[in-house]
């Protein structure tokens, strides 16, 4: 109910809205017949309180769903999964003791690798003789990642498989889970990339000079998510800003490099989330740095995570989470900073490609392109609230705003020149680069060492 209110909000505040807009104006997403969410299997309850409240009854429903007798008790299995230093794990084995259920807790690092998650399913087969099961995930991003893939090892092969059969790309065997996962429980500390509603687990490969692959399936998607925002009070301003940066980030490009992956149900979305953490992050970063929290921008940035979650879920990833995906296996960055870090370069390169087209009479078809530049003007409105803004001005705003926060530039985080050729060969194999030449991206790299 919260969630409706909230994007009910967005959808008619003030005069109008970005998302209003949207929904009137767009012929190219009118064309659109059938649209589908194609990772919105679980059930997500989103609300203050959520986690505590609903827990226990949420992990006895998901064992008696896996067969685990009528689910709850002592005799129920549960392993956690949780970031190495999250405040929350202990809270989760609390209330599941209240009811009699006793778990097992595991702690990842920032950025788990396929072995981490191998560790995990081994760890579930000491304490648990075997098996769990419900699996926990709670935390980070990453710590929901590796819950996610742990939880669909042991439901496919347990300690006789491994990550690396399921992951994709030259890193993995790319094999499909043939069967379903064992239930996995969402909880979210973070407001980030919505990873409590995604089909996928980012995880390390090959060591510690090696990259990021990625497992992905609907089998993925947690069967259920407790999005409570308190979880997220007295979250450290740079995890506030780099993981709400990272969700408006996720939005936008959800929206504006969608293409066939986006469809009348994810545009809502992604348009709302942008609303939402235009006005919320801020707000939310400034409690954080003063300890007088916001909790009704805390409940809007989680809201704009979880948005993020769902619609860029279902449409193809943009430059600038490609290339901090790319940069994450080899700076060990967390995934957040690069990608806010990112997004304003990006997001002006791939306008001015566009804009070039357009405006070159040798160039004779530019729909796409005309296309793109609505989009980019649609969410200038929903970064500033002004149905007159520009495109150039909707770039600008989120230049100022991500240069608002306490996110490191690429140098700080390791980023050197030396790097640029692995860099650039590796991010134009993501497909997601645009219409950016290998030269575009060394100028863009360039320039995010120091912006």
């Amino acid at each position: 109910r919260r969630a409706a209110a909230a994007a009910a909000a967005v959808a008619t505040d003030g005069a109008g809205s970005a998302l209003e807009a949207a929904t009137a104006l767009p012929q190219d997403i009118a064309e659109l017949s059938v649209s589908t969410l194609a990772s919105c299997g679980g059930k997500v309850s989103f609300g203050r309180g959520a986690a505590t409240a609903l827990i226990s009854e949420s992990v006895a429903s998901l064992a008696a769903r896996g067969g685990a007798g009528a689910g709850g008790g002592e005799d129920t299995r549960v392993l956690v999964v949780a970031g190495k230093a999250d405040r929350f794990a202990s809270r989760v084995q609390e209330e599941l003791l209240r009811t009699g259920v006793t778990s097992a807790v595991f702690h990842v690092e920032d950025e788990p690798s396929a072995e981490t998650v191998h560790a995990v399913v081994k760890a579930a087969a000491d304490v648990h003789g075997g098996q769990a099961d419900v699996v926990v995930g709670v935390g980070g991003g990453a710590a929901i990642d590796a819950a996610k893939a742990a939880a669909a090892l042991l439901g496919n092969g347990g300690t006789e498989a491994t990550a690396y059969d399921f992951l994709s790309g030259a890193d993995g065997r790319g094999l499909s889970l043939s069967r379903a996962s064992v239930p996995c429980l969402a909880i979210p500390t973070t407001a980030s990339s919505g990873a409590e509603a995604t089909g996928s687990a980012v995880l390390g490969v090959g060591g510690d000079d090696g990259g990021k692959a990625v497992m992905r399936a609907d089998a993925l998607v947690p069967e259920v998510a407790l999005v409570d925002p308190e979880l997220t009070y007295g979250l450290p301003e740079d995890l506030t800003a780099s993981g709400g940066a990272a969700a408006l980030v996720r939005c936008i490009e959800a929206y504006v490099a969608g293409g066939d992956g986006a469809t009348s149900l994810t545009e809502p979305l992604a348009l709302a989330g942008i609303e939402l953490g235009a006005r919320s992050l801020r707000r939310a970063v400034r409690g954080a740095a003063t300890g007088v929290e916001d909790e009704e921008a805390r409940e809007e940035m989680a809201l704009c995570a979880l948005y993020a979650g769902l619609a860029g879920d279902n449409a193809p990833l943009g430059a600038s989470h490609a290339l901090a995906r790319v940069l994450g296996g080899m700076l060990g960055a967390p995934h957040a900073s690069l990608a806010a870090a990112l997004a304003p370069l990006c997001t002006y390169q791939a306008m001015k490609l566009a804009h070039t087209r357009i405006v070159d009479f040798d160039v004779k078809d530019c729909t796409a392109e005309e296309a793109l530049m609505r989009r980019y003007k649609r969410v200038a409105f929903a970064l500033t609230g002004n149905e007159s803004a520009s495109e150039a001005d909707g770039a600008g705003e989120l230049y100022d705003l991500i240069d608002d926060m306490p996110i490191p530039t690429l140098r700080e985080m390791g980023l050197t020149r030396d790097m640029f050729p692995d860099v650039i060969e590796q991010a134009m194999q993501t497909g997601a680069m645009g219409a950016m030449t290998e030269d575009d991206l060394a100028l863009l790299l360039k320039a995010s060492l120091f912006s």
